[in-house]
């Protein structure tokens, strides 16, 4: 098989599987899978860094040159980016924030003066906000900008950043394009402290009305948000006679459609293995 088909499939497992890429890659040393994901996109190699042990996700970061690490850090979840950079040595990570554009970079280290285990270490501080005083055109205007997997529950806030309420984009889009968001929004019942331990935000009783709770500073300001999966791990369900058939069956058809690409990225690393010389510097 020529080297440009071993680069395809090997491009195709990392897209289209990215978690039997990523347990794959852990064989390999991290200098080796840092020099091939520094190679894919930024947006596959965020996905496939984030399917591996954190240990070495982190570590595949501290071999990528600076602004390719931070690429693809930029493209991932605010936790799951900082859940590899507190694991990080301290110049290596700052080195990696500071190539961060101002906005990312605020972002995660509102995140990472927090520790790992509260509110504030796991929250999403990239949340999407309205000013009180906006219209509805207005706000439906900014919202054309969102990401289609947004939230549907968007926040109020003062010309201070000061929670105020909660809107319902279904109850933004219905409205009259001259009402004020002040007059439709709903208050913020249920709210979380930054410093909260997860045992306690696991215990809010706003997680029956809402798959996002606010994290509000003491000075009422609006850091971020948890959300629902960050904190509630789905129990395993258990394995029944009839759901390991499935999944027996399930895996036989699996492993016949990816042996290939399988094969092709072990080509591929031991190639680089092999040839280290020419992956250098």
């Amino acid at each position: 098989m020529s080297a440009v088909s071993d680069a395809l499939l090997c491009r195709a497992l990392l897209e289209r599987h990215p978690t039997d890429a990523a347990a794959l890659l852990e064989a390999f040393d991290s200098a080796s899978i840092a020099a091939l994901l520094g190679e894919a996109p930024p947006g596959v190699a965020a996905v496939v860094l984030g399917r591996m042990t954190p240990a070495m996700a982190a570590t595949c970061l501290e071999s990528m040159p600076t602004p390719v690490a931070s690429a693809i850090v930029a493209l991932m979840p605010t936790g799951a980016a900082c859940l590899l950079l507190r694991r990080m040595p301290a110049p290596g990570a700052e080195n990696l924030l500071a190539e961060l554009s101002p906005r990312v970079q605020a972002a995660f280290r509102s995140v990472l003066e927090f520790p790992p285990a509260s509110a504030g270490g796991v929250m999403d501080p990239r949340v999407m906000t309205l000013a009180v005083d906006l219209s509805v055109a207005e706000s439906l205007d900014r919202l054309r900008g969102v990401p289609s997997g947004a939230d549907d529950e968007l926040y109020v806030i003062d010309r201070e950043q000061r929670l105020l309420g909660v809107l319902p984009v279904r109850v933004l889009v219905v409205a009259m394009s001259d009402a004020v968001v002040g007059s439709l929004m709903s208050p913020a019942e249920y709210r979380v402290s930054p410093r909260a331990s997860l045992d306690v935000v696991r215990g809010n009783p706003g997680w029956a009305q809402a798959r996002t709770l606010p994290v509000v500073g003491e000075d009422r300001r609006l850091l971020g948000v948890i959300h629902f999966k960050e904190v509630h791990q789905p129990a395993e369900p258990a394995l029944t006679d009839a759901l390991v058939g499935t999944l027996a069956s399930f895996s036989e058809l699996a492993y016949e459609g990816s042996t290939l690409v399988l094969t092709s990225l072990l080509a591929v690393m031991n190639d680089r293995a092999t040839r280290p010389e020419e992956h250098g510097s």
